[in-house]
Formats: structure tokens, C-alpha cells, sequence
């Protein structure tokens, strides 16, 4: 009998920019989508989040971390 592939783990995750210490917390069922879409969000000027963004826009995509 075939297994299902395994999905990927949801929970919380920190997104940090370590120029100015500050954090964004959020929490997903499946963490690596997510990740993607606050990139992709981010890297067009479209992030819902308005501090982030500028954020973003002010350090750099080398500011950023990402930890689940």
C-alpha cells in the first residue's frame, strides 16, 4: 500500500531584521508557502504589512532571516 507524502510542517516562524532588531511573527500551515509569498510580496512593494515593508525597502533582502 503506496504512503502519502508527507506535508510540510506548519506552526510559527520570525521573520527579523537584524539591522534594527525587529520582528514579525506569524504563523502558517505550511511555513515554506508561506515564506515565499511574504517574498514575493516584499520584492514587489505589495506586503500587507506597511512597517515591513519599508523595512524591506530601507536594509535589503540581506537584512532578513527567517526562522521557523
Amino acid at each position: 500500500m503506496p504512503t502519502e507524502p508527507k506535508k510540510p510542517p506548519g506552526g510559527i516562524y520570525i521573520i527579523e531584521c537584524v539591522a534594527n532588531g525587529k520582528l514579525y511573527v506569524g504563523s502558517a500551515k505550511i511555513i515554506v508557502d508561506r515564506w515565499k509569498e511574504h517574498r514575493h510580496a516584499l520584492a514587489r512593494n505589495k506586503h500587507c504589512n506597511i512597517n515591513l515593508q519599508r523595512a524591506w525597502i530601507k536594509y535589503g533582502v540581506d537584512a532578513f532571516t527567517f526562522k521557523q
